[in-house]
């Protein structure tokens, strides 16, 4: 649920700010004039840890957003599984003929097409016990 819900907030999470973006950018050519090799060095894994922090509270946020948001329409109405959902929108497509899967790299166009089938009798026996 952890990458469905990243992938989640990316979409509904499109704000530009572009004054921090420019504060951001003046900062870090001060920093370039201003420090030596080490102390920069420090000051980016300083600025790693804390970005890895605010992405995943800000994520954490967003998720218990939506679970509230989840939670009030559950005692609006019918209970909404997100997880059941998901899963039956799966089995719907895994039912299809034939399943059509979009990658978009942004890097140009391109087309390929591929097949494949790993239905073999291990692989149903290893897989068959469990969902994602």
């Amino acid at each position: 649920m952890y990458d469905y819900m990243r992938a989640l907030q990316k979409r509904f999470d499109r704000q530009s700010h572009p004054e921090l973006d420019t504060q951001v950018e003046c900062a870090q050519e001060e920093l370039r004039r201003d420090l030596d090799a080490a102390g920069r060095k420090k000051l980016l894994r300083l600025l790693d840890a804390q970005n890895t922090l605010l992405v995943e509270s800000k994520l954490m946020s967003f998720t218990a957003g939506f679970k509230l948001a989840a939670g009030i329409a559950g005692e609006l109405g019918t209970p909404y599984s997100f997880d059941a959902d998901e899963e039956e929108k799966a089995k719907e497509i895994l039912l299809e003929k034939e399943i059509n899967i979009l990658v978009s790299l942004n890097d140009g166009f391109g087309y390929a097409e591929a097949y494949g089938c790993d239905l073999t009798y291990d692989y149903v026996k290893i897989n068959g016990d469990y969902r994602t």
